[in-house]
């Protein structure tokens, strides 16, 4: 049996009921029993284009595999996040039977959270240099544009004084 995510349904089988059909899966058969509700896009991908079977019958028929390697959880409220990590760990913990010192190294929990506080990290660190690379860009702008008004009337100041001499105007010697 297999359950589709909107997305799988939308294209394979358009506005059609697609249960009770059948599909195949790395050349099994599966008999689509539900759907999946909408979820949407989120992140890098699609979180509808899934599909869900059995954990024996992926572990065994599609992928080969007697272990499972990943498990994704998701808690029915933020704050209660931190508690189903906990009891998570302590779940697998007592189910492989481990010692406090084999549990560091046998499995990893990630929590999305904790990812996405290092994403905002690594973003604030990358404008802040990108802000510093500008900051000194146009102080070093600065310094070149007055070395060459400085130049210019450092050339001209011959010619401001003989201006001046015959009663020409600050406003005239500026306006040229």
């Amino acid at each position: 049996v297999v359950v589709l995510g909107a997305t799988v349904v939308r294209e394979l089988f358009g506005d059609a009921n697609p249960i009770g059909e059948t599909i195949k899966i790395n050349l099994i058969n599966f008999k689509i029993i539900g759907i999946l509700p909408k979820k949407g896009a989120g992140g890098f991908r699609d979180q509808d284009d899934t599909v869900v079977v059995p954990i024996t019958t992926a572990m065994y028929r599609l992928f080969g595999k007697q272990y499972i390697d990943q498990i994704y959880v998701e808690a029915s409220a933020p704050d209660l996040i931190d508690t189903a990590q906990e009891e998570i760990g302590k779940a697998i913990i007592k189910q492989h039977h481990l010692s406090a010192k084999d549990a560091e190294d046998a499995f990893q929990i990630r929590n999305m959270a904790d990812i996405k506080k290092a994403l905002e990290t690594s973003t604030k660190t990358m404008s802040l240099l990108l802000g510093v690379i500008a900051a000194i860009s146009l102080f070093v702008g600065g310094i070149g544009i007055m070395n060459i008004m400085l130049v210019s009337v450092t050339e001209r100041t011959r010619e401001i004084g003989l201006r001046k001499a015959i009663g020409a105007s600050n406003k005239d010697i500026m306006a040229q």
